[in-house]
């Protein structure tokens, strides 16, 4: 059974907001098991309220971030808010490992883990950097008198993503061949992604339980990672090998973080235990 491709998004995020409203800061992984809310579908659309809707905030990658359950598939909800971490979403995608192992030696072998990689990436400049930049300048500007051209941008690069992020890679699954697949494969997984109206970058992934080889059951563990994979210095596309733009280094000629935040890979290993109902 695969998830809808659309859902009460309100409710899923009152949810997730009613549970994380107590917490005075959130931790760097999540450390909760959460149900899914009945009819929760992939679509990419968020609230507009505050990242602290999320149940954690990791520093290594600067996403917010989520992951559920119910009984058919394992959910995970990734966003960027500022400028550095929506251009490396976009520019270089995540990458989520997820295996039924919690072992560190063992959890990252290539045979006792799936691998899906979103967004498969066409080109490497499509403009969504330059236009969360331009945001946050009218933002800054004006609010008020910019209102309209804010809404107009965050509204055409919301279908704009909708439309170039379309495709995701997977492998690792005993269950389907390692192939590029559309939004909704028909081994299951769906993603989605999208932009609300404060331009937060938001990538949603279900991933089916059986395609883990495992069964919702009193504390089944499961380990996760999320990778975001960076904008390389040097990177293949479909139509050739392409060079970045050169970093900026800031006033006294040290690297800029950011820059070098952008172009290396960054990544972290959790465990999530299945929400039973």
């Amino acid at each position: 059974m695969q998830p809808k491709l659309f859902f009460s998004t309100i409710y899923f995020f009152f949810f997730i907001n009613v549970l994380s409203a107590h917490a005075q800061k959130q931790p760097e992984v999540q450390k909760v098991s959460l149900r899914a809310p009945a009819g929760l579908v992939v679509d990419g659309k968020m609230t507009d309220g505050d990242p602290g809707i999320f149940q954690a905030r990791n520093s290594i990658n600067r996403i917010s971030y989520t992951v559920c359950n119910d009984d058919i598939n394992l959910y995970l909800i990734i966003r960027g808010v500022d400028v550095p971490e929506v251009e490396k979403m976009a520019a270089g995608g995540v990458t989520i490992a997820v295996s039924k192992l919690t072992d560190k030696k063992l959890r990252d072998k290539k045979e006792n883990k799936m691998v899906i990689s979103y967004p498969v990436l066409e080109q490497t400049e499509n403009g969504i950097s330059n236009a969360v930049r331009i945001y946050r300048g009218l933002k800054r500007e004006d609010s008020v008198a910019n209102k309209i051209h804010m809404k107009t941008m965050s509204e055409r690069f919301d279908k704009k993503v909708k439309l170039l992020f379309s495709y995701f890679a997977v492998e690792g699954s005993k269950d389907i061949a390692s192939s590029n697949s559309s939004r909704s494969g028909s081994e299951g997984i769906v993603v989605s992604s999208g932009f609300n109206k404060n331009m937060a970058l938001t990538y949603q992934i279900a991933i089916p339980l059986k395609l883990l080889s495992v069964t919702l059951g009193q504390d089944t563990k499961l380990s996760y990672q999320i990778k975001l994979n960076g904008f390389p210095l040097v990177q293949k596309t479909k139509n050739g090998t392409v060079a970045a733009p050169v970093g900026i280094p800031d006033d006294d000629l040290k690297p800029d973080p950011d820059f070098e935040y952008l172009h290396s890979p960054s990544s972290f290993w959790a465990e999530y235990t299945l929400a039973l109902k």
